[in-house]
């Protein structure tokens, strides 16, 4: 599998494949979740060269490229949405802080879950 856009900023492919027991091939993108030669390939260029190295480097070694594919399974089964959500905000925080961005208290209304709008049953007239 070949993943993703280097105008994605987390890139759900890789972990798609890696669930699937797929050997990931991400770029250096922003999938902070693939760890190279630990859960995936991960080139740090838009080389093809670099491309066709580690696949011949991985069809030499298929020890390798199992041990691979089965920490990558382990990988993706740790990477719950709690987890994610939690990791995106500690970025917005740093990023805020990097420019000197006051962020909202937790429990403000900025930062509180929305609300789930229900419908109220509609009555018949009769």
């Amino acid at each position: 599998m070949l993943a993703n856009s280097g105008h994605e900023p987390f890139g759900l492919v890789g972990l798609e494949v890696m669930a699937a027991g797929g050997l990931a091939v991400t770029g250096a993108t922003g999938e902070d979740y693939a760890v190279s030669y630990r859960n995936a390939l991960v080139l740090e260029t838009d080389d093809a060269i670099e491309l066709v190295t580690e696949l011949n480097l991985i069809q030499q070694r298929p020890r390798l490229a199992a041990a691979i594919r089965r920490r990558g399974r382990v990988t993706a089964r740790a990477y719950v949405w709690q987890k994610v959500i939690e990791q995106l905000l500690l970025r917005v925080e740093y990023a805020a802080a990097q420019q000197a961005v006051r962020l909202p208290e937790v429990g403000s209304e900025y930062l509180r879950p929305a609300r789930r709008r229900t419908r109220k049953p509609e009555t018949s007239i009769g």
